[in-house]
């Protein structure tokens, strides 16, 4: 068997996948939708209103309403309309390319799974879970975020616990961040060589700092609800080579003999679930 440390170099990030269809474009097409249906909706109201115009009745003056009908419409929407261009381009936009960082972060997480399976570094490392029991609240993949009306791609899983449960390393390496971090609120960044990074996120309190080397299962942080968070949780993600992969396989060595095994036939299911209205917060 081929050390894991020889096998790391060549799990690079996937190149950057261009979506054909640029945030810039989906915008521009959703602003003309809007304007289209805001002329229809002024055609629409003119036949309840009497036919008058400056040119009085007649096709001249069906064609000179037209005209205005579509010009002010296409100001309107420009100018922010009535919400629907942007609406549809946060729906058909952002789902386009969550869903491109989802299938790049799976075809890395496969090849992450058999690796930490077969143990990372010198002396071949399996994780541990980060906490002893905990109810999965919410897996890795695509998430529609109620605090910004908006699918977002949520890099990690939630774990339900206590506020104040104890976080643990899943394996050895160096503190990388141990501080308040913007939406994670108080985190932990552990660097555990080879490509390998873990984050804990929503922490009521940290107990290592940045720079510290630490042991597989030793405490860094203790659950909470800092962040942007909606309740008492740890906020669990893993990274390849700054590529987020779906941590559920890392929760410990006995799933992860299964789930080396087993994670092809999962990957299409956990696709399907990405698609569920789950509506917590990292």
């Amino acid at each position: 068997m081929k050390p894991v440390s020889g096998n790391v170099n060549i799990l690079k990030p996937l190149p950057e996948q261009k979506v054909e269809n640029s945030p810039e474009k989906v915008a521009e097409a959703a602003e003309k939708f809007e304007a289209f249906f805001l002329t229809k909706l002024m055609e629409s109201m003119r036949k309840t209103m009497p036919a008058k115009g400056i040119l009085g009745k007649g096709m001249a003056n069906d064609v000179y309403n037209g005209f205005m009908d579509q010009a002010l419409s296409e100001q309107m929407s420009k100018a922010g309309g009535i919400g629907l261009g942007k609406m549809l381009a946060e729906s058909f936009g952002s789902s386009r390319i969550i869903t491109t960082e989802i299938q790049a972060s799976h075809a890395v997480t496969e090849k992450a799974v058999k690796m930490a399976s077969e143990g990372i570094g010198p002396g071949k490392e399996k994780p541990q879970a980060p906490i002893n029991k905990a109810y999965l609240g919410s897996r890795f993949g695509k998430r529609y975020s109620t605090r910004t009306q908006s699918w977002h791609f949520h890099k990690g899983i939630d774990l339900s616990v206590p506020e104040g449960t104890p976080i643990k390393a899943t394996m050895g390496g160096v503190v990388k961040v141990a501080r308040d971090v913007k939406g994670y609120g108080n985190v932990v960044y552990i660097d555990h060589g080879n490509g390998f990074e873990s984050r804990y996120g929503h922490a009521s309190k940290l107990t290592v700092r940045e720079g510290e080397q630490v042991k597989a299962g030793q405490v860094v942080a203790l659950s909470g609800n800092t962040g942007l968070s909606d309740g008492p949780h740890l906020h669990f993600e893993v990274r390849l080579n700054n590529v987020a992969i779906d941590p559920e396989p890392f929760l410990g060595s006995e799933e992860m003999a299964r789930s080396a095994s087993n994670y092809s036939n999962k990957k299409q299911l956990y696709r399907e679930e990405q698609f569920d209205n789950e509506t917590k917060e990292d």
